[in-house]
């Protein structure tokens, strides 16, 4: 239904850009907030699948959860800026239930999900919610299957069932980024502050 840009992995055309209000300033993930203004002006986004596009990751772990949290907060900020639109917009059932499935499954379920687990230690009960985070990380994993499975331009992809288990672990920090961010941004005023992740090129 819809597309999400990348800001290391787009090419945008300026007819469109311009047409859609161009970049805003006002946002610490310009890429993800034109994401939504490019589906609100109802602008064709393609997708190339066979191009590999490189990505130079942060050096150490304080810098990944500092390059998330932005990650996090400019994502979520753009549903609290555009929402309204989205609800009045003419977008198809299909693209509004994929915004809906994409709002709960990266940002309602990673709180659902801890709220759940601190209620279960607190009273000292079986989480709740437990069937749907196990599906929600069964589905990363087959799809991080299929894709490093699939054929490509690019280097060869790590494959093996450790290595898919490895990048779940990985893939958990989400579940303390996101309500983190989510309490801030729930107390706190918007600020815009950009924190530069370190890159040694």
């Amino acid at each position: 239904g819809i597309s999400e840009l990348r800001g290391n992995g787009q090419l945008v055309r300026k007819d469109i850009l311009t047409n859609c209000g161009s970049f805003n300033e006002n946002t610490v993930t310009d890429d993800l907030d034109l994401s939504m203004r490019l589906i609100l002006s109802q602008s064709n986004i393609g997708i190339f699948w066979d191009p590999p596009v490189m990505e130079e990751a942060v050096e150490n772990i304080s810098a990944l959860f500092r390059q998330r949290q932005r990650w996090a907060e400019g994502g979520l900020q753009r549903f609290f800026d555009y929402g309204r639109n989205l609800i009045n917009s003419k977008l198809t059932f299909v693209q509004k239930f994929d915004l809906i499935y994409f709002f709960i499954l990266q940002y309602a379920l990673p709180i659902i999900a801890l709220v759940d687990l601190i209620v279960s230690l607190l009273f000292l009960k079986s989480p709740i919610y437990w069937p749907v985070s196990i599906t929600a990380f069964t589905l990363s994993a087959i799809a991080s299957w299929l894709g490093c499975h699939k054929k490509h331009e690019g280097p060869i992809l790590p494959s093996n069932f450790i290595k898919i288990f490895l990048y779940l672990i990985y893939l958990s920090h989400w579940f303390i980024i996101i309500p983190l961010v989510t309490l801030k941004m729930s107390i706190f005023s918007k600020k815009i502050i950009w924190k530069k992740t370190t890159h040694l090129g």
